[in-house]
């Protein structure tokens, strides 16, 4: 289970298996376009309000991800715009989001977690060995199924978004995959994380390795601002179990991604980022 949820947990977030990519190009003109259009940063709102607008229109609104819709009705989605301006902050920033994030799991959750299919195999050859499984004359009619995902005491998916806009050198794709693996060293040497969080990232010049640099198909991952995307694993599972096909989401985004054609995909990202309320 760790083995596939590793290996999807990009499709889930919107995103292909791939899961940091080396980039050949390192700015963007997205990224250079929008520092010199506008005089004034972005505020707190500003960055909000364009993120929910890609999050809104891009991400559910294309449906680049199925289960992106659910946290949102839900009230399950959590954007924290870091308004820190030294990489250490905003280290302390994750890792409280990420252990706000834990505390969400119920005890249903870290069981399904924890759920080895292959315990289920060795209780039914018990059940036979042992004589203690019932002939299908003598057994009573089964209640009616329910899939795991569906089961009591599973919690609403929950997730966070961490936008960064003030952290110096992070518009740079290359520094900020390199603050990103910290991130994940974060939670592999926390007990309380590991495990139990897994990360997608996105940033305006995302590029995926092997991709020629106008690929339309990296806009899965283009995002108006540097963003880290904390997801629970339980969701990644549940996300997983209730699909019928994830592998299939990541060629059917680049399909769409490129019939919508590179300059409209552009446009957009660049507008987002150039928002200001006033």
């Amino acid at each position: 289970r760790a083995l596939i949820s590793a290996a999807v947990r990009a499709a889930v977030s919107g995103t292909r298996a791939v899961p940091h990519a080396r980039l050949v190009a390192s700015r963007r003109a997205v990224t250079a376009a929008a520092s010199t259009s506008s005089a004034s940063a972005p505020t707190p709102g500003d960055v909000r309000t364009a993120t929910m607008r890609w999050v809104d229109e891009r991400v559910i609104g294309l449906n680049l991800c199925p289960f992106a819709s659910a946290p949102r009705q839900n009230d399950g989605l959590k954007l924290v715009v870091c308004e820190h301006t030294t990489h250490d902050l905003f280290f302390e920033t994750f890792t409280n989001e990420a252990r706000a994030l834990v505390m969400t799991y119920a005890e249903a959750d870290t069981a399904y977690d924890d759920y080895d299919e292959d315990d289920d195999e060795e209780a039914a050859v018990g059940e036979v060995e042992s004589g203690t499984k019932l002939s299908k004359s003598k057994r009573a009619d089964p209640p009616p199924r329910i899939e795991r995902w569906q089961a009591p005491g599973l919690s609403q998916a929950t997730t966070t978004l961490i936008t960064v806009n003030a952290v110096p050198d992070l518009d740079d794709f290359l520094l900020f995959l390199a603050v990103v693996e910290r991130c994940e060293r974060i939670l592999e040497s926390d007990s309380q994380l590991d495990g139990k969080i897994q990360l997608a990232t996105f940033h305006p010049d995302y590029q995926f390795a092997g991709e020629e640099v106008g690929d339309p198909g990296s806009y899965t991952n283009r995002s108006p601002y540097p963003t880290v995307h904390l997801l629970r694993t339980v969701d990644v599972s549940r996300a997983v179990d209730q699909h019928p096909d994830t592998e299939s989401i990541p060629n059917a985004n680049i399909k769409k991604l490129r019939e919508l054609g590179r300059k409209t995909l552009y446009d957009f990202v660049r507008t987002a980022r150039e928002f200001r309320s006033s």
